[in-house]
């Protein structure tokens, strides 16, 4: 089932309208309808809000190949950094060119990634790629200008890349892999600007400098929203 589908079904078996679901999520009636109709895709906020309103996991809404929920529950989260899930918090991280993240808050996390944000845009990286994660030292003033945190749900099996799916954003890729695709005047360490088309759990489709591209996930170090 596609998510248009998937949407159409959830929100009938919901008893709500296309202009119900539309309020409730603070859109127009024609965005839900495009939804429906695979015209268009929601925003990451607006797919946060539709999980909440047809009380569905993100995963089930993302994932095209899942008809139903009638599979195994997934194992509770086991992440060791579970405890730092809606701090503001500094990273170190297991990368040469890109080896810290002073001030990010963590909004969701699972076994397998962790998803923050930074300056308001929303930043994805594994799990085993952090090598330390301590709270940030905040000041009072600096602790008055942040934004609250909103934390969501991320389970195991959760691809948070996903997220990020029709976004400009930069991606980080590992520093093995860049070199035998890029050279000259371009970084390899960098995608800049990179608009992201489709996910799946062995590649991502980007679209870099006009030119579409494709890239293995494990390839990839970090994503973080422009």
């Amino acid at each position: 089932m596609t998510f248009g589908e998937k949407l159409y079904e959830l929100r009938k078996s919901s008893g709500l309208s296309q202009e119900q679901l539309a309020e409730k999520c603070s859109v127009t009636r024609q965005s839900v309808s495009k939804w429906e109709l695979g015209q268009g895709y929601p925003e990451t906020e607006k797919l946060l809000v539709l999980c909440r309103v047809l009380d569905v996991d993100l995963d089930y809404l993302l994932r095209d190949e899942i008809a139903s929920q009638s599979a195994p529950s997934r194992q509770a989260i086991s992440n060791p950094y579970q405890p730092y899930l809606g701090k503001w918090v500094a990273l170190l991280l297991n990368d040469i060119d890109f080896g810290a993240i002073p001030l990010a808050a963590i909004t969701a996390m699972n076994d397998d990634y962790v998803v923050f944000e930074m300056k308001g845009k929303m930043g994805v990286i594994k799990t085993a790629d952090i090598k330390t994660i301590s709270e940030a030292i905040i000041s009072k003033k600096k602790a008055s200008a942040l934004s609250p945190i909103e934390i969501f749900d991320l389970r195991n099996g959760d691809n948070p890349y996903k997220l990020l799916i029709g976004k400009k954003c930069a991606i980080k890729l590992r520093r093995d892999f860049a070199p035998s695709i890029f050279s000259g005047s371009v970084s390899v360490a960098w995608l800049p600007s990179t608009e992201i088309i489709a996910i799946t759990d062995q590649n991502m489709t980007v679209l870099y400098k006009d030119k579409e591209m494709l890239i293995r996930a494990g390839d990839v170090f970090t994503i973080i929203e422009n």
